[in-house]
């Protein structure tokens, strides 16, 4: 009887132990397709700022400007220019 009661346990947990990895699973798809969009606009709102960046830069805003308004350094300001 308790080789039957263990055993039943030993089932029990392996079957919670395969549901919680295959959760996981699950959890971690949808994170990583989450971060892929969250990529996406990121590299659209730069792509966004860096238009506008050159934009004010072409009709005479400074680097110096430029830089302390967004909180770029101007190094990276004259690079977005280029």
């Amino acid at each position: 009887m308790d080789d039957l009661l263990e055993q039943a346990q030993d089932n029990i947990k392996k079957v919670v132990d395969e549901q919680q990895i295959q959760n996981l699973y699950v959890v971690l798809k949808e994170s990583l397709d989450e971060l892929d969009q969250a990529e996406h606009l990121v590299k659209t709102y730069k792509e966004l700022r860096d238009k506008a960046i050159k934009g004010l830069y072409n009709v005479g805003v400074s680097a110096k400007s430029l830089a302390d308004s967004t909180d770029l350094t101007r190094q990276m300001i004259h690079r977005i220019v280029k």
